[in-house]
């Protein structure tokens, strides 16, 4: 984010504002007022950063850091909310398929499912040398150069669809709408699965890490999403390119 550039919420009453004229960020809301404020006025500022190690800093054009939020979490972003919160957001991990190798990757597109999304048996998607499908016989399997390396162990079970539910569970369900496979990871609201370019396949939660608001990192992980979500900084718009399956 360069001095001159903002970041609104939706619905258009807020926004983030790196001010070009004295380096200052600053939220307003759509009637001007002035609702924080990280005070680097007059401090030469000219960038704003969301780093890999999931800190915000904002820094000179001789890249001294000025200010910082140390929220400390890699895949983090930061997001401007209808409600007028800057909530930092991190993709905490709460599943995966134990399957990455980091040195395998070809790509930088992930396949994700977001919430209340399916896949149909039948249907596959390939990242570099993996690839990955619901067969027709029921079983989920990842293969790597042509040889299966993970699977749910449900073929012959009548499997025919697979469900990235709201809950936050991954789930293969039979024509009959019966349960045969799931991750157990209920209870996690607006998760998303994702197909890795490394070859892992991972359940992440959106999990706050400081907002405007508290002012400091959440270790319980409560959630203070307000309704809308904004334009954001981070992972949200990194090196890894999200498609949807």
């Amino acid at each position: 984010m360069w001095a001159g550039q903002s970041v609104c919420s939706d619905n258009n009453q807020y926004c983030l504002t790196l001010q070009k004229s004295d380096g200052n960020l600053v939220l307003y809301a759509s009637n001007g007022q002035v609702v924080w404020q990280a005070k680097t006025n007059g401090k030469g500022v000219t960038r704003a950063v969301m780093q890999p190690d999931g800190n915000f800093v904002l820094y000179t054009d001789d890249n001294r850091p000025i200010w910082v939020i140390k929220t400390e979490r890699s895949n983090s972003f930061l997001n401007v909310q209808d409600d007028g919160n800057i909530v930092f957001y991190w993709m905490r991990p709460i599943w995966d398929s134990k399957t990455s190798d980091v040195s395998s990757m070809q790509s930088n597109e992930a396949r994700v499912l977001y919430p209340n999304t399916k896949l149909t048996a039948g249907v596959s998607y390939s990242i570099g040398q993996y690839f990955f499908i619901l067969q027709a016989d029921g079983n989920l399997v990842l293969y790597k150069n042509g040889a299966p390396i993970w699977n749910t162990g449900t073929a012959g079970k009548g499997v025919t669809s697979a469900w990235m539910q709201n809950d936050g569970n991954f789930v293969l369900y039979n024509d009959a709408g019966t349960p045969i496979w799931k991750t157990n990871t209920g209870g996690n609201s607006n998760a998303l699965f994702a197909f890795q370019p490394d070859g892992n396949l991972v359940i992440y939660v959106q999990t706050p890490s400081w907002d405007r608001l508290a002012g400091y990192n959440h270790p319980d992980y409560k959630d203070h999403r307000g309704p809308g979500q904004g334009w954001c900084i981070g992972a949200c718009g990194g090196a890894i390119i999200s498609l949807p399956f």
